[in-house]
């Protein structure tokens, strides 16, 4: 059933069947496994609607047709084939647990540096300490640094981050865990950016949900 999935999926990406044609800059908005990471992000994050987004990456077309996606991830930043990265995490009706934002009609001209600044951060380190001023990155912080306007200001805004767990008011316990084996202290309250922040943003429409 899973190779199934697959190449269902495969083909209905190639052929343009799922109702929704992908174009380079999309933010594709993905919500991930119950594991402790995701589970932790979930807890002192929010998204659009009932969403619990916990990554996100920018959709890519290179110069002979091939798409991927442009994310930062354990690894650090890497070029995924689309088709595995809509198949990384799914629903139980096997569908992409994926939602697609896009830069407002507006701001579409910026969407070749965009492409170019996601590009050129291709091999960086993930930023496990989530801090905007280090030579790291992580998911939500690439697309903060990508998507630069034609006054060179960024699209998206960051706001003091948060740790506390919305249904305990408590720092949440896998941050404190966290950042202890960091050596450094919970960022409470520092600069940053999220997933589910982004999603909310004026600067872009959602426009295809896949589950």
């Amino acid at each position: 059933m899973r190779v199934f999935t697959f190449l269902l999926l495969c083909f209905c990406f190639a052929n343009k069947l799922c109702g929704f044609e992908l174009q380079s800059g999309d933010i594709l908005f993905q919500d991930g496994s119950n594991n402790g990471f995701n589970s932790a992000i979930r807890s002192v994050t929010t998204s659009i609607e009932n969403y619990h987004f916990t990554h996100c990456g920018i959709y890519f077309v290179d110069s002979i047709g091939n798409s991927f996606v442009i994310e930062a991830i354990s690894n650090g930043v890497v070029l995924t084939a689309i088709n595995d990265f809509v198949n990384r995490y799914l629903t139980s009706d096997n569908k992409p647990k994926i939602v697609v934002g896009r830069l407002a009609d507006s701001l579409q001209s910026i969407i070749p540096s965009v492409m170019q600044n996601a590009l050129s951060y291709l091999g960086r380190n993930y930023d496990n300490s989530f801090d905007l001023t280090n030579d790291e990155i992580y998911c939500s912080e690439l697309i903060y640094f990508s998507y630069i306007d034609n006054s060179g200001i960024n699209v998206f805004s960051t706001n003091p981050m948060t740790f506390i767990d919305i249904n305990t008011n408590e720092t949440h316990i896998y941050w404190q865990k966290h950042f202890n084996l960091l050596g450094i202290p919970v960022p409470e309250g520092k600069e940053g950016i999220n997933p589910g922040g982004i999603s909310k943003s004026p600067k872009i429409d959602i426009l295809f949900y896949y589950y």
